[in-house]
């Protein structure tokens, strides 16, 4: 049997954790600011520490499994990659032109990298 495609493996794990809308509903309130550019920057800054938590995350995870499952595991993270990054320019397109467009990518990127990390501790038994 065929195994299935990492982006087929991507969606049915988006599916089985929910959509991230929650998470970005609630990653939206982490930063506060009195400027559109300072809630940015503590987003950014936000996003920068939930990848490098999704880094350390996963060379955890990939110390754990053998090697056939090392390489799907790669093409599954380079397959929610790209996912996250077409997702959240969809987000930033549909704000394109206006003063939270940046924010909302940010957001976005921010939630869907939480909801990985869950998912990933789910899937692994990791934390």
């Amino acid at each position: 049997m065929k195994a299935p495609s990492p982006v087929i493996l991507a969606a049915l794990l988006l599916l089985a954790h929910g959509a991230p809308s929650g998470a970005q509903k609630q990653a939206r309130w982490a930063c506060r600011g009195k400027t559109t550019l300072q809630i940015e920057k503590c987003f950014s800054a936000q996003l920068d520490r939930e990848d490098e938590k999704l880094r350390q995350v996963s060379a955890r995870v990939r110390t754990s499994i053998d090697t056939s499952a090392r390489v799907l595991m790669d093409s599954a993270g380079a397959a929610w990659a790209r996912y996250r990054n077409a997702q959240c320019m969809s987000v930033y397109q549909s704000y394109a032109g206006g003063s939270l467009a940046g924010l909302q990518l940010l957001t976005c990127k921010v939630a869907l990298t939480q909801e990985r990390l869950r998912a990933l501790g789910y899937l692994y038994s990791m934390q």
